[in-house]
């Protein structure tokens, strides 16, 4: 039998004294009920629109009033990171939680079509995940928005999606 070294006695104590506090501290967790209603979830992912592109967010040539009262009465985010740049692999990973090639999803696909979906649940809360395509390329929007906005068929494409969410 191999003599212990004072670094591997430590070690033990160590690792000792963790479990022993680990276990004496998770005897005291108790798990209550939320005293505040679970919140409502929308997620909208529309491919290719950039910071500056939601009223909220500073734009002046865009007007997205259903988007900015949505962040007025909800949450805004400053800080976004994706797992892809591009629309199919980022999709999947927010979706997922994981890597977008961990769900076979590391390539774009090209066909885009409007999705949308609601988890059926009776009560509250609910979840809606909502990705509209006219911001995508190649870029549309439809006659009663073209030519509504400073910022082109793109600008008109962020206004018809702002009305087609309120």
């Amino acid at each position: 039998m191999m003599a212990s070294t004072p670094l591997l006695l430590l070690l033990k104590i160590t690792l000792s004294l963790l479990c022993y506090l680990l276990s004496s501290q998770c005897s005291s967790f108790t798990f209550v009920e939320a005293s505040e209603p679970r919140p409502n979830v929308i997620v909208i992912l529309a491919d290719d629109v950039g910071w500056g592109d939601v009223g909220a967010y500073g734009s002046p040539s865009i007007k997205t009033p259903v988007l900015d009262g949505m962040i007025r009465e909800g949450l805004k985010f400053n800080y976004l990171y994706t797992a892809q740049p591009i629309c199919t692999p980022a999709r999947g990973a927010m979706l997922s939680g994981r890597q977008p090639v961990r769900v076979g999803m590391y390539q774009n696909i090209q066909q885009q079509v409007n999705a949308s979906s609601c988890q059926d649940a009776p009560g509250d809360p609910f979840f809606i995940y909502y990705a509209p395509d006219g911001t995508h390329e190649p870029t549309y929007a439809s006659k009663a928005f073209q030519n509504t906005s400073a910022r082109g068929v793109y600008g008109d494409a962020m206004q018809e999606m702002d009305w087609s969410i309120g």
